[in-house]
């Protein structure tokens, strides 16, 4: 996605978290999803990773530091200002225990939510919202972070090589692949002849 879709989704989604929902489950829910984007797409953590968080962990915080589930190395990642400001927003709109996980089902178990479930919802919120994206999961969220990157820094190989790090790839063709570089690259050639 872009970060012009990005940045209207989440706008979007925060006053429909302010105006709407008389059912406070289905605000909690809409407000955890909100989170869950804005956090997948400020951070480019994986989504088991943003499972794993607490409000502990990020509330009144300007950084945070994680053990990565995949590859089990500790990361510090720096909160955005704009990414603080939603996780307040976010906290004041629900008020939750600060020691409880922040993704967790509204049912009875308050259960953390599956990466299947995320997948799911984040299908049916792209399609309410009218986000079009070809393929849409929780890696969207992680690819959005990567372009965004990749764009702010000119394109340019070192921004490539940055990524290929935070998102510990092998090489930078692999993160090339991986936020759509390439594809677009070989589009490109058949459109320019």
């Amino acid at each position: 996605m872009s970060w012009d879709q990005f940045q209207n989704l989440t706008a979007r989604m925060i006053t429909d978290a302010e105006n709407g929902f008389e059912n406070q489950q289905k605000r909690e829910q809409h407000v955890k999803f909100l989170m869950l984007i804005a956090i997948g797409s400020y951070a480019g953590l994986r989504v088991g990773d943003i499972l794993s968080l607490k409000w502990s962990d990020i509330l009144q915080k300007e950084s945070i530091e994680i053990i990565e589930e995949k590859r089990k190395k500790k990361r510090s990642i720096t909160l955005n200002p704009n990414l603080i400001k939603v996780i307040s927003k976010c906290y004041m709109l629900i008020t939750p225990d600060t020691h409880s996980y922040i993704f967790t089902n509204s049912t009875e178990d308050g259960g953390v939510f599956s990466v299947q479930y995320v997948n799911r919802k984040l299908k049916l919120i792209f399609k309410e919202y009218k986000v079009k994206v070809a393929k849409v999961s929780s890696h969207t969220l992680r690819k959005t972070f990567g372009r965004r990157v990749f764009e702010l820094n000119y394109k340019s190989d070192e921004a490539l090589i940055k990524l290929s790090q935070m998102f510990n790839h092998a090489n930078t063709a692999i993160t090339r692949r991986y936020i759509g570089i390439q594809a677009e690259a070989i589009k490109d050639i058949y459109l320019n002849l």
